[in-house]
């Protein structure tokens, strides 16, 4: 698993969780290659001069709804590809919700 794929998948994981437990969380994952990126992301040293946490949290909802369209885009090409009119109204369904979690990702900024 390459490392934007893992943390594609840690940031989608933490959409929507405002704070959350390192422990908890790295127990509930089950890919090894995540597993390693979350320990070197927990270990990783911001305490930089300039560091600025807000930039930091923007930088993160960006991603965040750069993953979540992504995902969006992949679901569209899907349905596309699918003749059976119910499989599409799910699909369809599930590209709503991601819209919606986006809107209110990109509220916070």
């Amino acid at each position: 698993m390459k490392i934007a794929t893992s943390l594609q998948s840690i940031l989608l994981i933490t959409i929507g969780h405002d704070e959350i437990e390192i422990a908890d969380f790295y127990n509930s994952i089950k890919e090894e290659a995540v597993k390693s990126l979350l320990i070197e992301l927990s270990e990783w040293e911001l305490a930089l001069p300039d560091y600025n946490e807000d930039v930091f949290l923007h930088s993160c909802l960006k991603i965040q709804a750069a993953c979540l369209e992504d995902k969006m885009k992949k679901l569209s090409e899907q349905s596309l590809k699918i003749s059976d009119p119910l499989e599409k109204a799910k699909i369809g369904d599930e590209i709503i919700q991601l819209k919606r979690q986006r809107s209110e990702l990109l509220k916070q900024r």
